[in-house]
């Protein structure tokens, strides 16, 4: 696990902070001469004067597996942020079990609306929840991965179409693009 912030929001030195034109209350950036975060502040009264101050409570960072293009490695900055291993890989699941939870909650409720609407039939919905089930059992429990590859066994038929295995490829490969 690394921590990562934004190239846009990581500035060499305090010179390179003072020169930034125009800053708007609550612009922060990640100094790395100073290894801290400075925000803006200025007083409401008069939108032209403020000061930039060390932010302590602010943490711009985010944990990744990878670092993301168009971002910098601050993980040698944050030593407390990253946990064990094990524990990381814990939290990290249950954002993808939430993001799986909610997907098929969404799958669900749009066969109902096809239902509700006459576009499916309760057999042809009893047909694509057997197809999908392995996947959508996957996709709750966090295993995007494993309901990917699954997805490639999967065999279209007059129930589960072409255009819903695409869709349903498509959003666990996106996913995994995003978040992996």
């Amino acid at each position: 696990m690394i921590l990562q912030i934004q190239n846009t929001k990581v500035l060499a030195d305090l010179d390179a902070l003072n020169s930034v034109l125009e800053p708007a209350h609550g612009e922060y950036y990640f100094i790395l001469s100073e290894a801290k975060t400075y925000s803006y502040y200025n007083n409401q009264r008069n939108e032209d004067l403020g000061f930039w101050s060390v932010d302590f409570d602010l943490h711009i960072y985010e944990k990744a597996s990878i670092l993301s293009v168009d971002y910098t490695d601050v993980t040698e900055f944050y030593p407390d942020a990253i946990g064990q291993p094990l524990d990381e890989i814990k939290e990290t699941y249950r954002k993808y079990e939430a993001d799986g939870l909610d997907y098929n909650n969404n799958f669900r409720a749009n066969l109902v609306l096809q239902y509700k609407t006459g576009i499916l039939t309760a057999p042809q919905i009893y047909g694509i929840e057997a197809k999908v089930k392995n996947v959508r059992g996957l996709v709750k429990n966090g295993d995007w991965l494993t309901a990917q590859n699954a997805m490639l066994s999967i065999v279209v038929d007059s129930n589960f179409s072409q255009i819903m295995h695409d869709e349903v490829s498509d959003y666990i490969n996106n996913y995994i693009i995003n978040n992996y």
